[in-house]
């Protein structure tokens, strides 16, 4: 077949209104909808595994516990502040901590790492997709009745 022959039969409008005809008279279907209940499984966040023996290694020489300048919130009082005095609170301490905790993350080879009001270490990972959200972190605080830091590499507290 032609070249100019192909592109009459692409083009040619006779046979375009033929196939948008068609078109009109198919019944529309919606695609089904999934059971809430299959949807919260698919995006149900799986279990992080505990931090291994090297890892807790390297936060033991990095001397992260010692250095760490956490301020002692209790869940009750981090519950009872206003958004901003919230915010304040969480920058305070991640701005005095940023440099040694990213010294931390990198040495360990990880995305995030989150951190308890005592400097403990409670979970990292090399996945960025494998951080928890932020009701994850804030069941965590309630259950432990102290507020825990998330730490991201893509912060912008460690860009610039």
């Amino acid at each position: 077949m032609s070249k100019g022959a192909e592109r009459h039969l692409r083009t040619s409008p006779r046979l375009l209104s033929g196939v948008r005809e068609a078109d009109r008279q198919k019944e529309f279907k919606p695609a089904p909808v999934p059971k809430r209940e299959a949807v919260y499984q698919i995006i149900e966040r799986k279990p992080i595994p505990p931090l291994d023996d090297a890892a807790k290694n390297i936060i033991a020489a990095h001397g992260f516990k010692e250095q760490f300048q956490g301020r002692v919130i209790t869940f009750e009082e981090f519950d009872q502040m206003g958004p901003h005095q919230r915010g304040a609170a969480l920058q305070e301490v991640e701005m005095s901590n940023y440099p040694l905790v990213e010294q931390l993350i990198l040495a360990l080879g990880f995305e995030w790492i989150l951190v308890d009001a005592d400097g403990e270490v409670l979970e990292g990972s090399p996945h960025a997709y494998e951080r928890p959200s932020d009701t994850d972190i804030y069941k965590r605080a309630k259950e432990s009745d102290q507020v825990c830091f998330a730490f991201t590499l893509e912060d912008e507290l460690f860009e610039g």
